[in-house]
């Protein structure tokens, strides 16, 4: 060790800082160098001399008071820094947690019913015009506005044996009588068929379902429900359901109306003059692809009746023939199903469904939510949505559980890491 070294450390071993080694490093060099030795023992004078300076200095009252006023002031710093990071590190999870969860909703994550097929079934080609008239729909109305046509698939595919569906129960095959149609999309002849199928689908007719939604006033209530009763026996149509509430003082007639088809649009117009509307939609829906479903199913159906009847006309045991016939009977069932079906899709094109509510008085001209009931509606709806969240957010955090544990333990290791290099080098 040279005295330029000395000097450098001379402040460490004087504040007993030094390591055991370097400590015997510095008294033998200060043994040997008579500059160093002297530096020395100028330095433990000057400590010494330091150390003496406050033996019968007493710090006043006040003083003692602010410096254990002053601690406890720290120490409580650091506990709420401690808190407020927790806090921190909390809240920053939970915004991350409310960030993913609302990315999920948006990209479809968490509609786990629609990738199983157990979520309600989506019909193409819904067309909605709604117009409001300075006030929005009650929640009565609203409700009937959901009642608009829907159309109800099984989304099950055809097979010619055994036929399971709606109702039906499976029913084990004959021996020795394979269906001849079971193979037809691996045959050359079954993809020539599918082609025609095709074709033939992107020429058929859209069919459309098409429904109304009415909400109105009038000072003269009897007049306009009068009004209204004339109109559905003037058009050929016919109520679905007339019922009469009254709510405070004031009647409301809330009314399921099927009106002709070809009707409609003169049918609203005329209704629309009984009152002063507040609300008005028009929806039309696209049920082509149930319907011709469900045709070219009841085709499949008649043509393996066709077939049973053969196989049942030359069963060979009477064994054989209770099983066709049992076969048989599914067949029928199977297909009063697909006819019923059919009948309700011909009946919904027939007919569309207006649904009008009459209110005694007249509409408030107030702004948006400013009434009770309004309030109160918004209120429930509001916390309902909150409640939808909360759940998806629960949802999400089971999703993202495996990655969040992943990445914890990540940190963790380089938490580990950090703390033994830094012990590393101050050891």
């Amino acid at each position: 060790m040279d005295c330029r070294e000395f000097l450098e450390r001379l402040d460490a071993l004087i504040d007993c800082e030094a390591d055991a080694a370097d400590r015997q490093k510095m008294l033998e060099h200060a043994k040997q160098c008579a500059s160093c030795s002297r530096e020395l023992r100028m330095a433990q004078a000057i400590r010494e001399t330091m150390l003496e300076m406050d033996q019968g200095i007493v710090p006043p009252l006040t003083a003692q008071a602010a410096w254990r006023k002053a601690v406890k002031a720290e120490a409580g710093k650091r506990s709420r820094r401690g808190m407020y990071r927790a806090l921190c590190g909390l809240a920053a999870a939970f915004v991350v947690l409310v960030g993913t969860t609302a990315v999920f909703r948006q990209t479809g994550v968490l509609d786990f019913e629609t990738e199983t097929g157990a979520g309600p079934m989506r019909t193409s080609g819904t067309v909605s015009q709604i117009e409001y008239y300075g006030r929005r729909p009650s929640y009565d109305q609203e409700v009937a506005v959901g009642r608009a046509a829907v159309v109800e698939s099984d989304g099950e595919e055809t097979t010619v044996q055994p036929i399971v569906g709606d109702g039906a129960r499976s029913v084990p095959q004959t021996t020795g009588a394979e269906p001849e149609t079971t193979g037809m999309a691996s045959s050359p002849e079954g993809a020539d068929a599918l082609e025609t199928e095709d074709t033939q689908a992107a020429d058929r007719e859209r069919l459309m379902v098409r429904s109304a939604t009415r909400e109105m006033y009038s000072e003269d209530f009897d007049s306009a429900r009068s009004a209204i009763e004339d109109l559905v026996e003037e058009y050929d149509a016919s109520f679905v359901s007339n019922a009469l509430d009254t709510q405070g003082g004031v009647r409301k007639a809330v009314m399921a109306i099927d009106v002709p088809m070809e009707d409609l649009e003169n049918f609203l117009q005329a209704v629309d003059y009984v009152g002063q509307v507040t609300y008005s939609e028009v929806r039309s829906e696209d049920i082509s692809d149930n319907y011709y479903d469900a045709q070219g199913r009841l085709e499949t159906l008649s043509a393996e009746k066709e077939r049973l009847t053969e196989l049942i006309a030359s069963a060979d045991s009477s064994e054989e023939m209770e099983t066709l016939k049992a076969q048989l009977e599914d067949v029928y069932q199977q297909m009063d199903v697909l006819e019923g079906k059919i009948r309700g899709f011909d009946a919904q094109m027939r007919y569309a469904r207006v649904d009008v509510t009459l209110i005694e008085g007249s509409p408030e001209v107030v702004p948006v939510g400013t009434t009770s009931g309004e309030i109160q509606q918004g209120f429930s709806r509001s916390m309902q949505s909150l409640g939808d969240f909360f759940g998806d957010m629960a949802v999400s955090l089971a999703v993202i559980a495996p990655y969040a544990g992943l990445a914890l333990a990540l940190a963790v290791c380089i938490g580990i890491v950090v703390v033994l290099v830094k012990r590393r080098k101050h050891g």
